[in-house]
């Protein structure tokens, strides 16, 4: 079972006659010798020391002060406190930005907290972690205060006023809904949710607690190439056409991607593309049709390779293709703009080409793609209590069109957001 997450992670368990000893009954048949008495410890413990001195005897261990075959901590006979729930509360006010972080994997680690490290107006209290070790090798790197693997270390710490959420999808919805009911300023990663209950959910807890301090990690807006799109359709007042072609790869069936209790890819990261529409188009959308790649045999990979065409009350229309099956050699993301007399094309932030009558312009865009801007606006708002970089509104739409695509696919019809709502 080693390395599997349905083993490990979700506990199915395999079947005794194919795999006779998995990590599970090796265990158990370790503790059966144990209570048994057949399988006798002590000759290999040569110590035990209570477990608050366990930082000094790994280092006298490991500079040779103290010798011996094994040691054994023994911790505190104290029953466990239970986790404390999480209280309601009314939403933070304007002042300093005390962050408390959930989850800190790779693209966290890498792309937003040193932008919060590095921002004087941050001050890193607290993250969570599924596991000690990495929690505290997060507070090494980033300076937090605190590290641990309970939630409500950050939710129920009253000092702490902006959590952000960067873990795994289908966890999103449940800690947005619950670090909104603690009166936090939330960032969360996309996506906002995987499904219609977790937009209902986070709905829900902003309505019940009024608190609508929300972002999500939509940072494709705030980036340098697509805030020059903006400002040069800015004087535009009809309706444009947009096209962005997403060449996303295959996934690696070994990542957690792949696995489908968190959601489709689509699901999880169509959001970034569709909120550029909504950025561009400065209009909301009503109706998303979908179609996907369906040859005979379709794989999982096939099923998202998805066209969707979505329309806009201001009278736009955009298209997303969001792709799997090309040329690992292409550009992965390109973003056509037409109206006005305009037309912009976007290849891979690294360049963006504006036409105009018979004229052209290039403008260069060096690969950001707006995580430091993006946290900057959180931060900005967070501290001045000013209105949050996206709309409520906005965030709930672009979750909605995303799930409404895939809707679209199953039923093979056009898809009404209005009726996307359970009430």
């Amino acid at each position: 079972g080693r390395y599997d997450p349905n083993y490990e992670e979700r506990g199915v368990d395999y079947p005794i006659g194919y795999v006779r000893w998995t990590e599970n009954r090796n265990m158990q048949a370790f503790l059966d010798l144990v209570a048994s008495g057949r399988m006798q410890l002590d000759p290999i413990i040569s110590n035990v020391y209570p477990f608050s001195e366990a930082e000094s005897v790994f280092g006298q261990v490991g500079d040779g002060t103290i010798r011996g075959l094994g040691f054994v901590f023994k911790y505190d006979d104290a029953p466990a406190e239970k986790p404390a729930s999480i209280p309601s509360a009314k939403p933070a006010k304007a002042g300093p930005v005390r962050l408390g972080v959930i989850g800190a994997g790779n693209y966290a680690s890498s792309m937003l907290l040193p932008h919060l490290a590095d921002n004087p107006s941050v001050e890193m209290r607290h993250v969570v972690t599924t596991t000690s070790l990495t929690a505290q090798n997060a507070a090494r790197k980033f300076g937090f205060q605190n590290s641990g693997t309970d939630v409500s270390a950050v939710l129920n710490d009253t000092d702490t006023n902006a959590v952000l959420i960067a873990t795994r999808h289908a966890s999103h919805a449940k800690l947005t809904a619950q670090a909104l009911r603690a009166g936090k300023a939330v960032f969360v990663e996309k996506p906002l949710a995987i499904d219609l209950a977790g937009v209902e959910e986070i709905r829900a807890a902003i309505v019940e607690s009024g608190n609508e301090r929300l972002q999500v990690g939509f940072n494709r807006r705030f980036s340098p190439v697509i805030r020059a799109m903006k400002e040069h359709i800015r004087g535009i007042k009809t309706p444009l056409v947009l096209n962005y072609r997403v060449h996303a790869g295959q996934t690696d069936a070994k990542s957690w991607y792949a696995d489908a209790s968190e959601g489709t890819r689509f699901a999880g990261e169509a959001g970034h593309f569709l909120d550029v529409f909504a950025f561009l188009t400065g209009a909301r959308p009503f109706s998303v049709t979908a179609s996907a790649l369906s040859p005979d045999n379709a794989s999982a990979d096939d099923r998202e390779n998805i066209i969707a065409t979505v329309e806009y009350d201001n009278g736009s229309v955009a298209s997303l293709l969001y792709l799997t099956q090309g040329s690992p050699k292409v550009p992965k993301e390109c973003l056509e703009v037409f109206g006005g007399g305009m037309t912009m094309q976007m290849i891979n932030f690294e360049s963006l080409h504006i036409f105009s009558g018979l004229k052209k312009k290039t403008v260069k865009g060096g690969m950001d793609k707006g995580q430091k801007n993006e946290m900057k606006a959180f931060v900005d708002a967070v501290e001045t209590g000013g209105p949050m970089p996206i709309s409520v509104e906005c965030l709930l739409d672009t979750t909605l069109v995303t799930l409404a695509a895939l809707d679209s696919v199953r039923r093979g019809e056009k898809i009404m957001l209005a009726d996307c709502w359970q009430s």
